[in-house]
Protein backbone atom coordinates (compact mmCIF):
# COMPACT_ATOMS: atom_id res chain seq x y z
CA UNK A 1 0.00 0.00 0.00
CA UNK A 2 1.94 3.05 -0.79
CA UNK A 3 0.99 6.14 1.24
CA UNK A 4 -0.24 9.92 0.28
CA UNK A 5 1.80 12.61 -0.71
CA UNK A 6 0.94 16.13 0.38
CA UNK A 7 2.81 19.52 -0.57
CA UNK A 8 2.37 21.78 3.26
CA UNK A 9 2.99 25.37 2.78
CA UNK A 10 3.47 27.17 6.26
CA UNK A 11 4.48 30.15 7.71
CA UNK A 12 6.88 30.92 10.29
CA UNK A 13 4.92 33.96 11.59
CA UNK A 14 7.29 36.23 13.47
CA UNK A 15 6.42 39.11 15.72
CA UNK A 16 8.04 41.18 18.34
CA UNK A 17 10.96 38.55 18.55
CA UNK A 18 8.54 35.70 18.88
CA UNK A 19 7.02 32.81 16.74
CA UNK A 20 3.12 31.93 16.04
CA UNK A 21 2.53 27.90 16.89
CA UNK A 22 -0.85 26.24 16.63
CA UNK A 23 -1.89 23.12 18.15
CA UNK A 24 -3.71 20.58 15.95
CA UNK A 25 -7.21 19.64 17.14
CA UNK A 26 -6.96 16.41 18.85
CA UNK A 27 -9.31 14.48 15.49
CA UNK A 28 -6.83 15.65 12.82
CA UNK A 29 -4.01 13.52 11.59
CA UNK A 30 -0.93 14.18 14.16
CA UNK A 31 -3.80 15.46 16.96
CA UNK A 32 -2.77 17.87 19.87
CA UNK A 33 1.07 18.14 18.50
CA UNK A 34 2.13 21.70 18.09
CA UNK A 35 2.62 23.00 14.79
CA UNK A 36 3.71 26.03 12.59
CA UNK A 37 0.42 27.37 10.82
CA UNK A 38 0.08 25.84 7.64
CA UNK A 39 -1.82 23.33 5.63
CA UNK A 40 -2.17 21.61 2.11
CA UNK A 41 -1.41 23.41 -0.81
CA UNK A 42 -4.56 23.47 -3.50
CA UNK A 43 -3.92 22.60 -7.05
CA UNK A 44 -2.51 25.46 -9.02
CA UNK A 45 -1.69 27.62 -5.63
CA UNK A 46 1.80 28.70 -5.33
CA UNK A 47 3.65 27.58 -2.27
CA UNK A 48 3.28 31.49 -1.09
CA UNK A 49 -0.22 31.67 -1.79
CA UNK A 50 -0.91 28.22 0.16
CA UNK A 51 0.66 29.96 3.56
CA UNK A 52 -1.49 33.42 3.25
CA UNK A 53 -4.70 31.54 3.07
CA UNK A 54 -3.85 28.97 5.35
CA UNK A 55 -2.25 30.77 8.04
CA UNK A 56 -5.79 33.36 7.65
CA UNK A 57 -8.15 30.12 7.69
CA UNK A 58 -6.46 29.01 11.36
CA UNK A 59 -5.67 32.45 12.65
CA UNK A 60 -7.28 35.11 11.15
CA UNK A 61 -4.27 37.11 10.67
CA UNK A 62 -3.09 38.35 7.38
CA UNK A 63 0.81 37.61 6.76
CA UNK A 64 3.54 38.94 4.11
CA UNK A 65 5.23 36.05 3.01
CA UNK A 66 8.99 36.42 2.64
CA UNK A 67 11.31 33.88 1.64
CA UNK A 68 11.55 30.11 2.30
CA UNK A 69 13.70 29.54 5.48
CA UNK A 70 13.57 25.68 5.63
CA UNK A 71 12.22 22.71 3.43
CA UNK A 72 12.16 18.80 4.32
CA UNK A 73 10.35 15.67 3.25
CA UNK A 74 8.85 14.26 6.43
CA UNK A 75 7.36 10.31 6.02
CA UNK A 76 4.75 8.84 8.00
CA UNK A 77 3.28 5.70 7.68
CA UNK A 78 -0.11 6.86 6.07
CA UNK A 79 1.57 9.87 4.21
CA UNK A 80 4.56 11.49 2.32
CA UNK A 81 4.84 14.94 3.45
CA UNK A 82 6.80 18.15 1.70
CA UNK A 83 6.81 20.19 3.95
CA UNK A 84 7.92 24.32 2.58
CA UNK A 85 8.22 26.95 5.84
CA UNK A 86 8.40 30.61 4.89
CA UNK A 87 9.27 33.72 7.37
CA UNK A 88 6.22 35.67 7.42
CA UNK A 89 5.26 38.68 9.29
CA UNK A 90 2.17 40.69 10.28
CA UNK A 91 0.22 42.87 7.75
CA UNK A 92 -1.49 44.84 10.42
CA UNK A 93 1.24 44.25 13.52
CA UNK A 94 -1.62 45.30 15.95
CA UNK A 95 -4.29 42.00 14.65
CA UNK A 96 -4.56 39.52 16.99
CA UNK A 97 -4.41 35.98 16.38
CA UNK A 98 -7.55 33.71 17.45
CA UNK A 99 -7.65 29.89 16.98
CA UNK A 100 -10.16 29.39 14.11
CA UNK A 101 -9.51 26.06 12.94
CA UNK A 102 -6.65 25.16 15.36
CA UNK A 103 -7.25 24.43 19.31
CA UNK A 104 -5.19 26.61 20.53
CA UNK A 105 -2.27 29.10 19.42
CA UNK A 106 0.71 30.79 21.45
CA UNK A 107 3.23 33.01 20.41
CA UNK A 108 6.85 31.41 21.86
CA UNK A 109 10.69 32.82 22.49
CA UNK A 110 12.68 30.48 19.87
CA UNK A 111 14.21 29.08 22.95
CA UNK A 112 11.17 27.92 24.42
CA UNK A 113 10.63 25.86 21.27
CA UNK A 114 11.50 22.62 23.01
CA UNK A 115 9.00 22.86 25.70
CA UNK A 116 6.48 21.61 22.81
CA UNK A 117 5.49 18.61 21.26
CA UNK A 118 5.79 18.66 17.54
CA UNK A 119 5.43 16.14 14.49
CA UNK A 120 9.19 14.76 13.86
CA UNK A 121 9.12 16.67 10.42
CA UNK A 122 9.52 19.36 12.25
CA UNK A 123 12.62 18.22 14.40
CA UNK A 124 15.14 19.64 11.64
CA UNK A 125 13.40 23.03 11.69
CA UNK A 126 13.18 23.73 15.26
CA UNK A 127 17.07 23.01 15.31
CA UNK A 128 17.36 25.63 12.29
CA UNK A 129 15.36 28.19 14.24
CA UNK A 130 17.08 27.15 17.73
CA UNK A 131 19.98 28.33 15.91
CA UNK A 132 19.21 31.79 15.66
CA UNK A 133 18.27 32.23 19.20
CA UNK A 134 22.66 32.10 19.71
Amino acid sequence: MTSEELTIAAGLVWHEGRILITRRKPEAHLGSYWEFPGGKVISGESLQAAVRREVFEEVGLLVQVGEVFHQETARYPERTVHLNFFNCTKEDPGAIASPLEVSALTWVEIDALGQYTFPNGNANLIKRLSQLSK
